[in-house]
């Protein structure tokens, strides 16, 4: 039974002033299960309501926010207090792969080393007999024209992508993102500073669920 919600904000300066949370039973109909819960400050939140009902589902609605609109950072999570039920970024990797699955400097277009990470595995990798017929990949995760940040930071060195534009400037204050891939420069893999904020970048959470 889902009665609590957890998030951390962007940062002190970014965060949400007021947020509500939604339930529904059909995927359709949503009920108002906690309503304007208001902040004047950033941080980590934990937010617990009343709710007897077993629904299908649930979504966290942000009615306000200061500083700007990428106020939710990471942390998202519904649950019970005896749920461990975390939102995390995907892994993405380091740098780029080439055609022997080792790292390159260079974009070879095979992706992204170490060749496990979960963008290629889950991403790139959809199985094409699950998207509807006439529909592409991008229909269903909706990356093409945006970077998605991941775990990692990239690693350091002089960047060659695939159109030859270079970059060096990867840093421990960077990290890596991935999509983007209709650009005509630095498509599939970039970086950036972690505080970098653009409406072409967001965060795609993850959740991961653990029973206590």
């Amino acid at each position: 039974m889902v009665n609590a919600i957890g998030f951390t904000d962007f940062n002190s300066s970014v965060y949400t002033s007021n947020v509500s949370v939604q339930a529904t039973s059909d995927g359709s109909n949503w009920n108002v299960t906690l309503a304007n819960a208001s902040y004047s400050s950033g941080g980590t939140k934990v937010i617990t309501f009343k709710n007897s009902t077993a629904y299908l589902g649930y979504r966290l609605v942000i009615n306000g926010y200061v500083g700007g609109w990428i106020a939710l950072r990471a942390g998202l999570y519904f649950g019970e207090s005896k749920d461990v039920i975390t939102a995390r970024a995907l892994t993405g990797g380091v740098i780029y792969s080439d055609e022997h699955g080792q790292p390159s400097m260079s974009d070879k277009r095979k992706g992204a080393w170490p060749i496990n990470n979960e963008w290629d595995r889950y991403i790139v990798n959809f199985p094409t007999n699950k998207i509807q017929a006439g529909k592409t990949i991008d229909d269903v995760f909706h990356y093409a024209d945006n970077y998605t940040w991941v775990q990692e930071t990239p690693l350091y060195g002089t960047w060659t992508d695939f159109a030859g534009t270079t970059d060096s400037g990867a840093s421990n204050s960077t990290r890596m993102a991935r999509g983007n891939n209709n650009r005509s420069v630095w498509r599939d893999l970039s970086y950036d500073a972690s505080s970098y904020t653009s409406a072409t970048w967001g965060f795609r959470p993850v959740f991961e669920y653990k029973e206590a």
